[in-house]
């Protein structure tokens, strides 16, 4: 599956580049996990406005990966570009950042707003709280 994705991301398109990114950074029995090599899979995808794309680079930013130190205001800075593009996953990462901290101050409000807007647009898991 790996190949026939990576020959679509080389022919430009953003979906299989992003798709690339998801396999590598998971890996499985035929290749090794590559977080990494999924990046550079997903800094493509970004660049061509994938919203998915931006919410992956915003996670590998917030967690940080081998070689990479967690870097919270890259990560928010992606999670935004993902949500303008309508990516409500990336509205919820922005609320738990909020919920917990990561951005300095607990803010329960902001988190508590941007939660009922990502259900209002229909997430199963803000509808939760």
């Amino acid at each position: 599956a790996f190949k026939n994705y990576k020959k679509a991301a080389d022919l430009g398109d953003r979906k299989a580049m992003k798709k690339c990114g998801d396999l590598l950074y998971s890996g499985n029995e035929t290749f090794a996990q590559n977080k990494a090599e999924a990046m550079s899979f997903y800094k493509k995808a970004a660049d061509l406005k994938d919203p998915e794309a931006y919410n992956a680079l915003g996670l590998l930013y917030e967690k940080g990966h081998e070689g990479l130190n967690p870097n919270e205001s890259l990560a928010l800075e992606n999670y935004k570009k993902a949500t303008e593009l309508g990516c409500v996953d990336a509205e919820i990462n922005i609320s738990i950042m909020y919920s917990n901290g990561v951005l300095g101050k607990k803010d329960p409000e902001k988190a508590r707003e941007m939660m009922i807007d990502a259900a209002k647009k229909g997430h199963s898991l803000a509808k939760e709280y």
